[in-house]
């Protein structure tokens, strides 16, 4: 799947294209301030955006004001009161808080590198066991900074 977001000193920009007016623009995205920015092609959108970039850098100190850059860390998810209910009774279990609980189910979902791990549960009518089968090779336990070459098969039995 093609990126479709610029990257530049720590901002996001956006890449849309206008076929009407035959011109590529974005706009710096998770600042209040609207900055946008446009080309003709995809190099030049790269140099628009960074352009942008500095210039609103310029704009805050000429201005004295602190350029947004970083999320909050914080945001609401409406999840059901069913389902907050097992997150509770799951961190419960755990020894950890809800917040904690939520992070860590999140951070299993989404690495670093923004790639996303697929987990599927498979049952066997039969003889009641579960396969796990994951889309991505596993984590190699042993140094700890790559993936081993084969991926996990795990079957459980009730």
């Amino acid at each position: 799947m093609a990126v479709k977001v610029l990257n530049y000193n720590g901002y996001i920009g956006s890449v849309e294209l206008s076929l009407e007016d035959e011109v590529m623009h974005g706009k710096i995205e998770f600042i209040n301030d609207l900055v946008t920015y446009e080309a003709c092609n995809i190099p030049e959108l790269k140099v628009a955006f960074e352009e942008a970039v500095d210039d609103y850098l310029a704009t805050c100190e000429l201005v004295g004001k602190e350029p947004e850059k970083k999320m909050s860390g914080t945001f609401n998810v409406r999840i059901g009161s069913g389902l907050h209910r097992d997150i509770a009774e799951a961190s419960l279990m755990e020894g950890i808080s809800i917040n904690e609980f939520v992070k860590k189910a999140i951070e299993a979902r989404v690495d670093e590198d923004g790639k996303v791990l697929h987990l599927h549960i498979h049952q066997d009518k039969d003889d009641k066991t579960h396969s796990f089968k994951t889309d991505v090779p596993r984590w190699d336990q042993k140094d700890g900074n790559s993936f081993a070459s084969s991926k996990p098969n795990l079957r459980l039995v009730n």
